[in-house]
């Protein structure tokens, strides 16, 4: 069993806890955030504390775990896992004991989430710090970048890949072969069919169409 500290204070954090809790596979002993931005003392009854304090507070080994989620396009959870690794911490993946995975431990970069449900199939490779909610499945040699969200009922075909930093929302379909481009949004229940090459486009529709004058980093999700 490890001992957890969820890097986070939000609804995603706590949901996060909450799958973990529930599993026993490991023990989540605390909460950690930057001291300049802690609003509380507790979540879910278990201690929030300064990441600055962490090592001092807490004698036994712990991995650290990032629960945050897509802000700012996912950037957000790229910055503090170079905060992490800058002070030297372990960085652990949640692989939900209900996922079903296919694909060697080494085709999964750390960080990684997938929620229960999920299925990750053979020969796909997934880079660090991407989240796979409940029930999304990658099929069979899917390339996934780093720090990509993938929402829940989500559907790669085989061959896929998606780049860094994308937004993949609710039910959407990825086609076989299809590229997706970096800090690509990805609207709910999107049918892509052909591939996406230039960056920070936003995607809708079915066929998925690119909307014009719309930029992935100045949309709200």
């Amino acid at each position: 069993m490890r001992n957890l500290v969820i890097f986070g204070d939000t609804q995603f954090s706590e949901r996060l806890c909450k799958y973990i809790s529930f599993e026993k596979k490991d023990k989540v002993v605390a909460f950690t955030q930057e001291k300049k931005f802690i609003t509380r003392k507790e979540i879910l009854d278990i201690p929030v504390i300064p990441f600055e304090d962490l090592r001092s507070v807490l004698r036994d080994d712990f991995s650290l775990i990032i629960g945050i989620g897509y802000t700012q396009m996912n950037s957000l959870r790229e910055k503090i896992y170079h905060l992490c690794k800058k002070n030297d911490y372990k960085v652990a993946s949640y692989i939900s004991s209900t996922a079903i995975v296919y694909t060697a431990d080494e085709n999964i970069g750390e960080g990684t989430l997938a929620f229960p449900g999920a299925l990750i199939g053979p020969d796909c490779k997934l880079g660090v710090c991407n989240i796979i909610a409940s029930g999304s499945v990658l099929s069979h040699d899917v390339r996934c970048g780093d720090f990509n969200f993938i929402s829940a009922n989500v559907v790669f075909g085989g061959f896929a890949r998606i780049d860094n930093y994308c937004f993949i929302g609710l039910n959407v379909t990825i086609r076989d072969a299809i590229r997706v481009a970096d800090r690509t949004m990805v609207g709910s229940a999107a049918n892509v069919l052909k591939s996406i090459e230039e960056p920070e486009r936003v995607v809708v529709g079915n066929p998925a169409r690119c909307l014009e004058n719309k930029n992935s980093m100045n949309t709200k999700i």
